[in-house]
């Protein structure tokens, strides 16, 4: 290989002229679909407006064999760095974007690129997969110098299920295998019960309203949603859908009864993974357990479809664990320059967190569920604001 040449480009406008090269990347590295162009350039485009593009490309030859887009904002005279597509939207294995083979060799250069040269108070970048070669590569770099400081804290489990050995297998290790056939057999004696897939751009915008009114309807109780509870967010998804149809990467699985939609699970099919990004079901129904059988038969059909693992994303709730085989951890790395002023600055960041989740554990639910309906609202007011005047 020749020897790596590191590129700096930087606005939206880089975004858009890094597409074709980005998407053959993406290809052939065989990577997560957060790193894909189509996410990134949609979240920029909805959410992250507020911050300057900022993406180092990795050549060889001329050629792109590696990118690490970030996003970066000032706060007061901090400047912070982190992964373009973080933070709201919900994306999971963020990393370095590397040609299959030269993943560690890219991680090193990128790694000492941003600590040698780059003019930064604060790199945060969070969801990154435990076993990333950025740890290491990180870990080995800053070993050399006393000037920053590195720190990676757990952050996320994301349980998944092996379908290696077909549905049969998945079922039987299930906690809910006769739940589930009850729920079933009872369900499909229901006028109209239908299973249905929805991959196609032509089916994709409806399938996402049908999937945000019952996601919005299973959380109107409990404080809103996270994932669709800004018009920010749901734009975002609305067009992202789009995106990922027309890239073949779109999976909406629908349970039908009685003519309507009564659950639905929006995912993202990558090669031979699926990932179930979120779900929502019709709370009025919800003693006929429409979530459960619908969930069921997803992973039948990614059996089908040939799909090696289904992975449930970030959270730990007891569902996902009623089927899931195996997790993986994700983790927040975090370099910062020994100042004081960036040592301030983390420091209130951290008290920020330590008080919210300290009013959890102390507060009734209903009591938790008004206080996260309230921080939504602002944060979507908060957030209309900057892109007013943005």
């Amino acid at each position: 290989m020749n020897q790596i040449v590191i590129e700096e480009k930087s606005g939206i406008q880089s975004l858009h002229e890094l597409r074709d090269e980005w998407r053959e990347l993406f290809h052939h590295a065989q990577a997560e679909p957060f790193l894909s162009w189509e996410w990134a350039a949609t979240w920029q485009r909805w959410i992250g407006q507020h911050k300057r593009v900022r993406i180092l490309c990795a050549r060889s030859g001329g050629s792109l064999i590696g990118l690490l887009p970030l996003s970066e904002e000032t706060h007061g005279i901090i400047n912070q760095a982190s992964f373009l597509g973080s933070g709201y939207g919900g994306a999971d294995y963020l990393d370095i974007l590397a040609l299959q083979g030269c993943q560690t060799i890219v991680t090193q250069a990128f790694v000492a690129y941003l600590c040698r040269t780059a003019k930064l108070d604060l790199l945060k970048l969070e969801c990154v997969p435990s076993n990333s070669a950025l740890l290491q590569a990180l870990k080995k770099e800053l070993s050399k110098t006393t000037k920053l400081r590195l720190q990676i804290t757990p952050e996320y489990i994301c349980p998944q299920i092996d379908l290696s050995f077909g549905w049969e297998a998945a079922l039987k290790l299930s906690r809910r295998r006769d739940n589930f056939k009850r729920k079933l057999k009872h369900l499909k004696t229901r006028a109209g019960f239908e299973y249905r897939s929805i991959t196609k751009p032509a089916d994709a915008e409806s399938a996402f309203e049908r999937f945000r009114s019952l996601h919005d309807a299973r959380w109107q109780d409990h404080g809103g949603s996270e994932a669709t509870g800004h018009e920010a967010l749901r734009s975002f998804h609305r067009e992202l859908v789009m995106r990922l149809a027309e890239t073949g990467r779109l999976h909406f699985d629908e349970l039908w009864i009685e003519g309507r939609c009564i659950a639905s699970i929006y995912g993202i099919t990558q090669g031979k993974r699926f990932y179930f990004y979120n779900s929502g079901y019709d709370p009025a129904l919800r003693n006929l357990s429409p979530g459960l059988v619908l969930l069921g038969l997803s992973i039948a059909n990614a059996c089908q479809r040939g799909i090696q693992r289904y992975d449930f994303l970030r959270g730990e709730e007891a569902y996902k664990f009623d089927w899931a085989t195996s997790t993986r951890e994700t983790v927040t790395v975090q370099v910062s320059k020994r100042k004081v002023s960036v040592a301030v600055f983390i420091a209130a960041k951290q008290a920020q967190s330590a008080a919210k989740d300290f009013l959890q554990t102390i507060l009734p639910e209903d009591a938790i569920n008004r206080l996260r309906g309230w921080i939504r609202e602002r944060k979507r007011s908060q957030k209309l604001e900057v892109i007013s005047q943005s």
